[in-house]
């Protein structure tokens, strides 16, 4: 059984670049409001954004909004973007891969000194980043939506 939540949003909106940073706003301070702790509110509405990227850049493209949910719990932290895929598809490649390089400590670091020294943009930074503050991370396919997740243990 779940704990009683301290805060918890069920959003869908429109599926936009320009969104990502009014809905990770929204998230803090809506956190705040609830009294949650200052770091807790930092690392959440990071995980949150980064999470809102990748549904939006891995959601099928004909598709016009996302789902997202954010649950704070005394002890933990659980946020779900969910993105319509084409009928039929499973988790884009380039998320299965980057969820991968990123199972293990160095992950981050491993990330970072790739990317340096290159001109191309490479994925999978932000996750590297997520995953190096502790979030443990996953993608699911529920039907046709995409559905990234991170938990995160609180800040105390």
């Amino acid at each position: 059984m779940r704990a009683t939540a301290v805060l918890d949003l069920d959003i869908s909106v429109a599926r936009q670049w320009s969104n990502v940073e009014l809905l990770r706003g929204a998230v803090q301070t809506c956190a705040l409001a609830a009294e949650v702790d200052a770091e807790t509110v930092r690392r959440v509405a990071l995980a949150f954004a980064e999470l809102c990227e990748n549904g939006i850049k891995y959601g099928s493209a004909g598709e016009s909004h996302i789902r997202v949910h954010v649950s704070i719990e005394p002890a933990a932290a659980h946020i779900r973007v969910e993105s319509p895929l084409a009928a039929g598809e499973g988790v884009p490649l380039p998320l299965v891969r980057a969820l991968e390089d990123i199972e293990h400590a160095e992950a981050f670091a491993a990330k970072v000194e790739a990317i340096a020294g290159t001109d191309s943009p490479a994925g999978g930074l932000g996750l590297a980043r997520l995953a190096h503050e502790g979030c443990r991370l996953r993608a699911e396919v529920h039907g046709d939506w995409l559905a990234v997740i991170a938990e995160l243990s609180r800040s105390t």
